[in-house]
């Protein structure tokens, strides 16, 4: 999958958020890197770029999305994206929504004001189970997360 190629990238992508700490985890079929603020480490984004699958993703505060790419270039666009994307959501100030069916997240949205701009929102959705625990007659539950800006960011 090129994964020792993109995770050479990563440390100088990562130069242009000098308050964000970061390091590559642990993981069996990807590498992942966790991002935190330096000044509240609490806060932590993953970045995923799973090796057999071809898969990105990012995931924070339960919020999750997922992305395809195949050729090199795109690759290395789409894993700078998802770094970008994480980073904008530790750094806040950010919104996140969860729907849960039980105990199984079936819905997130993200909406994040990142330097001042008008709000983004990204919505992820697991239409299969919202169906499924619609039809046994199953109330969704909503939780929203605030995490206000973090002083100082660039």
């Amino acid at each position: 999958m090129d994964a020792d190629v993109l995770a050479a990238l990563v440390p100088d992508w990562l130069t242009a958020h000098p308050d964000i700490a970061w390091e590559f985890a642990d993981t069996t079929d990807a590498f992942a890197i966790d991002l935190r603020p330096a000044s509240d480490p609490s806060r932590c984004a993953r970045v995923v770029a799973h090796d057999a699958t071809e898969i990105f993703s990012y995931s924070f505060a339960g919020y999750y999305t997922a992305e395809f790419a195949y050729d090199l270039d795109e690759k290395k666009a789409v894993l700078e994206e998802k770094i970008g994307e994480a980073v904008a959501a530790v750094r806040g100030p950010t919104q996140i929504l969860l729907e849960w069916a039980g105990k199984e997240i079936v819905r997130s949205a993200i909406g994040h004001d990142a330097g001042g701009q008008p709000p983004q929102q990204f919505t992820t959705s697991f239409p299969l189970s919202r169906l499924w625990w619609r039809l046994r007659g199953g109330r969704f539950r909503r939780e929203v997360l605030v995490f206000p800006p973090i002083p100082d960011s660039a």
